[in-house]
């Protein structure tokens, strides 16, 4: 077991407050607050009888530190600190001991009216040599090394040899302590108010004269670690209006960007175009680099409507400028953001913006540019229900990047072309193409590509259906995910998982998946609201509430109307339902739209083979037997070659009820015997039962009792399994209603 314990300020402007609430959002059950109150009345007599070891001080003496302090246990320190500094309480020896007692009338001791006051008047009250240093300290930060502050105070002091002394005697009086001697000699303020005490105390000129001599302290004695300190030393720069300090908020915002601390890294380059707005000429050669960083990081919080801004701003300054260079990666990026799924995605603008950057590259004869644009392309063709049509972009992308060395583009390519190779049945493409992919993830340290690879993996196991190493990748991509803090990965994670979980049973873990990523992918924008909302109507489905199951259905075809392969899916599950409801007009209408939308191209696989799927089964419903039973078969043959085991099952299982419809018995007996063992040998719990109790209404209908009785109880283990995995009391109760109409009597102890 593992406790973490956090102390921060009640202050809601700061990430501290920010991660608090985080983790009392997502962690509820295990997060416990425990509010610091001030100390009261009797509390703060005993701090004062602590801090005086015997104290005799008059009770309004007391009243009154109290009054001021407001039960403050640092500021109570202070007052009494300050008292004996002053001599308004003194120590006296006798006979009884050690006595605390005031030397004035209580009337006649000034207490200042709060912290800061009293703190900047114990620093007015030291000696020069010994305030200067606190204030030259105060200026590196709440911690300081001891060279840095020794070539600041060379420059300022004319008396040497002396830093030792006064840090000595700031030691003496609590005011910093020593906190490090390896590998460098490190000193700490007791308080950072005791820092912001003593920094309030400097004139604003000899302020922006202090951080610059302590920015070029640090760059004169750590030549080789200018990166690590490059977020102190674009504070200390820009705090002496020092040009020096773009080139530091750049490169601090890029160590952030490289460890994904995305609020910091954009705060960095925000101050970089500050800085070039009001200096132009300030990182030029840079500076595209910094819109695009910034803009991604905007992006990797959805915040997709300002990054949009920003990079039009971009666009607008290339122009300004002439600059064909910076405008073609302004036309770059905004393809792209068009291209994929959010709030913004727009296909006509994502088509006009690469258009346009790619006869840009073509004129400049940027190679590099071109390798991005087909992969811009790629994700057109793949976010616009046309898989098999992006796999030559992303095929020529690859080749590009090869030849140019660019990893990032190589790899982003590589990872797609795994969704597009799966859209047209070629799962081993798509994992020999992820397996390229990940390790160039890992070696950029690009995590949220990791986190999306182990996603797309996990996906390919489900259709493969090797569950249980779905649900480990699935688990890979989501701990990364939260660790990194990308919602978008943790949805990607997760947006497939819960098809595992049904299959396996594991109601309960489908139903705390649905309900949980469902709000959170609609949250900003995720697609993937509505697969899983989809996914939430199959469950119902196979738990026997039809009703519920048509409502999920719903809110799906709600959810995916502004991204159109996911909107044809969902209105073709509820002409699902209205198939079995033998609501056939309005069955054949949702049909109709859906394969509108669709046409012929290639999608998410599992919507190809559902359309094709739910197809047959209204053409079984208008009494097209034969037409439907080439179409099914036909699918049969496609998820066989392409080992697309998910769906085998039960589109064997809707074989076989076409082959009864034509008096092939012995045939239908064939395809049910497969089905079941099909899902059995992957595990496909909610499948198999189902074909277990149809095995058995067969194996009787043939005089085959024993064998019949063998199904049914090969179908109650898995039932009860199911049961034993489903808390919700209404919901099992409708399940086993559900299991009763499927020929399988359970045990009265389950009733």
């Amino acid at each position: 077991p593992l406790m973490i314990v956090c102390a921060t300020r009640p202050d809601r402007e700061t990430p501290a407050w920010a991660a608090k609430e985080l983790a009392a959002r997502t962690y509820p059950h295990r997060f416990h607050e425990i509010p610091l109150r001030p100390l009261t009345a009797a509390d703060t007599n005993a701090l004062v009888n602590q801090l005086l070891t015997i104290s005799d001080l008059p009770e309004k003496l007391r009243t009154r530190i109290l009054e001021k302090t407001d039960g403050n246990p640092f500021f109570i320190e202070e007052v009494v600190r300050t008292l004996i500094e002053n001599g308004m309480v003194v120590r006296e020896t006798n006979e009884s001991g050690t006595q605390w007692r005031a030397v004035k009338h209580v009337e006649d001791i000034e207490i200042p009216g709060n912290l800061q006051a009293l703190l900047v008047a114990r620093i007015d009250r030291l000696e020069e040599g010994a305030r200067r240093t606190l204030q030259l300290a105060s200026v590196i930060g709440r911690s300081f090394y001891f060279r840095v502050l020794d070539a600041i105070n060379r420059t300022v002091s004319a008396m040497e040899n002396e830093l030792d002394y006064q840090l000595l005697t700031l030691q003496q009086a609590e005011l910093i302590r020593e906190a490090a001697r390896t590998p460098e000699l490190e000193y700490m303020f007791k308080h950072v108010l005791t820092q912001e005490a003593a920094y309030s105390t400097i004139l604003l000129r000899q302020r922006r004269k202090f951080h610059q001599q302590a920015g070029e302290a640090i760059e004169r004695l750590f030549p080789e670690r200018l990166d690590e300190f490059a977020s102190l030393l674009a504070h200390h720069f820009g705090e002496a209006h020092d040009p020096r300090a773009a080139r530091y908020e750049m490169l601090a915002g890029d160590a952030a960007y490289r460890v994904y601390a995305i609020p910091e890294a954009i705060s960095h380059y925000e101050k970089v175009l500050r800085f070039f707005k009001q200096a132009s000429g300030v990182l030029d050669k840079n500076l595209g680099h910094v819109f695009i960083r910034l803009g991604r990081c905007l992006e990797l919080q959805s915040r997709y409507a300002e990054a949009l801004d920003l990079y039009a701003e971009m666009t607008a300054l290339a122009r300004e400028r002439g600059d064909e260079a910076l405008e073609l990666e302004a036309l770059i990026v905004q393809g792209k953001v068009y291209a994929v799924p959010n709030h913004y995605q727009n296909p006509e603008k994502a088509q006009n913006f690469s258009d346009r950057a790619l006869f840009l590259a073509q004129k400049l004869g940027d190679l590099r540019a071109e390798a991005r644009i087909e992969w811009n392309f790629q994700l057109l063709k793949m976010y616009t229900g046309k898989m098999d049509a992006g796999i030559p972009h992303g095929e020529r992308a690859i080749v590009l990047a090869q030849k140019l060395g660019m990893r990032d583009i190589e790899a982003h390519a590589l990872q797609d072309l795994g969704l597009a190779y799966m859209a047209v049945g070629e799962l081993a493409k798509t994992q020999n193409v992820l397996e390229r992919a990940r390790p160039i993830w890992q070696a950029l340290g690009n995590l949220p590509m990791v986190v999306e690879n182990f996603a797309n993996a996990s996906y390919e196991r489900i259709m493969a259906g090797d569950f249980e190493e779905a649900l480990r990748l699935s688990q890979r991509s989501f701990d990364l995910a939260k660790e990194i803090q990308n919602q978008w990965g943790q949805v990607n994670s997760r947006v497939f998982t819960s098809q595992a979980f049904l299959a396996l049973g594991k109601i309960d873990q489908v139903n705390e998946i649905q309900n949980y990523f469902i709000p959170l992918a609609r949250g900003f924008g995720h697609p993937g609201s509505a697969l899983v909302l989809v996914q939430k109507a199959w469950t119902y489905a196979n738990l026997g509430n039809f009703a519920l199951a048509k409502e999920a259905a719903d809110e799906a075809i709600q959810d995916s109307k502004t991204f159109a392969p996911f909107h044809a899916y969902a209105l073709a599950v509820r002409a699902w339902y209205e198939i079995q409801d033998g609501n056939l007009p309005t069955a054949e209408q949702l049909l109709a739209q859906s394969v509108e939308i669709i046409g012929y191209n290639k999608t998410l696989i599992e919507i190809d083979i559902l359309l094709t799927y739910i197809q047959t089964e209204m053409q079984l419903a208008q009494g097209q037997i034969a037409d439907a039973l080439e179409k099914v078969s036909a699918l049969v043959t496609y998820l066989k070659q392409a080992r697309i085991l998910y769906f085998l099952p039960e589109t064997l299982a809707l074989k076989a009820r076409l082959e009864l419809r034509l008096d092939q018995a012995a045939v239908a007996d064939q395809s049910l015997t497969q089905a079941y063992q099909i899902a059995c040998t992957i595990n496909f719990r909610t499948q198999a039962w189902k074909l277990a109790a149809t095995l058995a209404q067969r194996a009787e209908q043939t005089g085959q009792l024993a064998q019949a009785e063998g199904f049914r109880q090969e179908a109650k283990i898995m039932v009860a399994f199911i049961c034993e995995n489903i808390q919700d009391q209404d919901v099992l109760a409708r399940f086993k209603v559900f299991v009763e109409k499927n020929g399988v009597s359970l045990p009265q102890h389950q009733n």
